[in-house]
This record gives C-alpha cells, sequence and structure tokens, in this order.
C-alpha cells in the first residue's frame, strides 16, 4: 500500500511511503491540484538531530512508528518518554527487544510567534508532539480515526 506522509508543520513536503516496502520517496508539493493529493494521508514525519522518524497508521490500522531503521508497533509493550535536560529535548523509545534515545537542541526549535500567529510548543517540537500523542489513549485514537 503507497501512503502520503506529511511532514509535521509544513504541509508542502510530503513523503510517498510503501508500506509493504519500508520504501519512501521525499516530495514537494507543486500545487493544490498535484496527483499525490489522491494518495491517502496516513502520518507526520519530522527529522530530529539526524534521525528520521515517521509516525503512520500501518496496513493493520495501528499505530507505528519508524525511527530511522528501527520500526516500533504501538502497543502495551511500547513506550516513549521525552524530558529536557540543559535546553536539549531527550526522547526514549522502546518496545520489548529494542531501544533509542535520541537528544536535541531546543534552542533552535523555539515556538514562532508573530502578531497574527503564535506556534505552540507541540508545533515546533516533534518529540514533544510524538510523546504526548503517543502516551494519550484519546490522541491515539483521534489519530487513527482521522488517518
Amino acid at each position: 500500500m503507497i501512503v502520503r506522509i506529511e511532514r509535521k508543520g509544513n504541509f508542502f513536503n510530503q513523503l510517498i511511503f510503501d508500506l509493504s516496502g519500508d520504501k519512501f520517496e521525499f516530495h514537494i508539493l507543486s500545487d493544490m491540484n498535484d496527483l499525490i493529493l489522491e494518495l491517502p494521508f496516513k502520518g507526520y514525519y519530522d527529522i530530529i538531530d539526524n534521525h528520521f522518524l515517521i509516525l503512520y497508521k500501518d496496513e493493520n490500522e495501528f499505530l507505528s512508528l519508524k525511527i530511522d531503521e528501527l520500526s516500533f508497533f504501538v502497543t502495551d509493550t511500547f513506550s516513549i518518554k521525552y524530558y529536557i535536560k540543559n535546553n536539549r529535548g531527550a526522547l526514549i523509545v522502546k518496545d520489548e527487544d529494542k531501544s533509542i534515545n535520541i537528544e536535541y537542541n531546543l534552542l533552535e526549535k523555539y515556538p514562532v510567534s508573530t502578531l497574527y500567529y503564535s506556534e505552540e510548543d507541540e508545533d515546533a517540537n516533534f518529540g514533544l508532539w510524538l510523546s504526548n500523542v503517543l502516551n494519550s489513549e484519546d490522541r491515539k485514537t483521534i489519530l487513527l480515526n482521522s488517518w
């Protein structure tokens, strides 16, 4: 199944993701008539400190998280923790047989605030958003139902 994954916070940066083979290619939307928009929308991705993260709804209708080459199924053995340490965000992601720790500079991720728009912390910090969503049954359900 080929799906469309949007870069969190940047609608024009899309990923064409083949769920059956874990293959993907980056795509920049040129206009609202772009044929990629016909693909089912199934998740968000971002790059944190050179780590490529994709949160998506898989072919079996479950949430999955891919970090670089590691794949995590968001089940009862999955856990994700976020914390701040010396102006650095930190994510600890694990399941029953693998784990990864990612630390990244928060000084580059401060929210944008202008007279007309104010970005929230979760909008600017994908790690915080991931942790908050994946630790909330309500928010996970909302994602599954909307994707």
